[in-house]
């Protein structure tokens, strides 16, 4: 009985502050909007970043575009703008010494005001010592899927760490269309976008393919329509210029959806999947 006294009484404490970080969070948004007079009020869309175990907020919390290269860091009440994001669809990567690194979508938009909680887990702290095997001990975990893949002659393409070495290419659609068969790219304006691939024009699927980075995926699903009054279909192709070669350790492909791996597989109609590991 003693126990679950002490359980239930640790809940509500935990319930009691991280309310009280989503009305500073809420009592922040307001205050940034107040303060600009330049920037959209939707372009200060904030973050808060909390423990998942107690709901104090977390300081020092890196929050970087994964894309874009610029970053923040929480400050004492867990909470930061992300002014810094780009209009539209941006991959945020979260991350803090002894908390578990999260990678996420975040919209920035008119219609996306509303500010933003995320925990971070708790993660068992290495000794000094073995630090330096960090890295690649993880990365390989990481990265797993597609060694297993790689090995076992799936039906997909792959391009591992030594054949990006070796190929001598900065521009990452060049690395493709060399080493992945089917891929289709158009250039305009300086940017490279991925085209569906030949393999898909029997009418069974449509849109370009799905994109995944370190198995998140980064394009929405595309969902079949049915009738002139069904919703718009994101098909918009995905920019490959956003993507450095120097930063990648891995990347498979499959040209059409009868050759996904249960791991890739969706109810989307994008034809095809490319996934891509980084090294970090």
């Amino acid at each position: 009985m003693q126990v679950t006294t002490l359980s239930a009484s640790r809940r509500s404490v935990w319930r009691s502050r991280l309310l009280a970080a989503c009305v500073l969070l809420v009592a922040a948004s307001s205050a940034a909007a107040a303060q600009s007079d330049t920037v959209p009020r939707y372009r200060l869309r904030l973050l808060g970043v909390f423990d998942e175990e107690t709901g104090n907020p977390i300081a020092g919390a890196k929050v970087s575009n994964v894309f874009g290269r610029s970053s923040t860091v929480t400050g004492p009440t867990g909470v930061v703008s992300l002014v810094f994001l780009s209009e539209g669809d941006n991959l945020v990567r979260l991350q803090r010494l002894g908390y578990e690194t999260q990678t996420f979508l975040v919209q920035i938009s008119p219609r996306d005001t509303t500010p933003l909680t995320m925990l971070m887990r708790h993660v068992i702290e290495l000794q000094a010592m073995i630090i330096t095997a960090m890295p690649s001990t993880l990365a390989s975990r990481r990265m797993s899927g597609f060694f297993e893949r790689e090995r076992s002659n799936a039906t997909g393409y792959f391009i591992d760490s030594t054949m990006i070495d070796r190929a001598g290419v900065y521009q990452f659609a060049d690395l493709l269309r060399r080493r992945l068969p089917g891929i289709m790219t158009y250039n305009q304006q300086g940017q490279t976008y991925l085209l569906q691939s030949p393999r898909c024009f029997d009418g069974t699927a449509h849109g370009p393919p799905q994109v995944y980075l370190d198995g998140v995926p980064l394009t929405p699903d595309l969902l079949p329509t049915n009738g002139r009054d069904a919703p718009s279909i994101d098909g918009t192709p995905f920019n490959l210029a956003d993507f450095q070669v120097s930063d990648l350790a891995g990347v498979e492909w499959y040209p059409d959806n009868t050759l996904l791996p249960m791991q890739f597989s969706s109810m989307s109609s994008r034809c095809g999947v490319l996934a891509l590991w980084t090294k970090r």
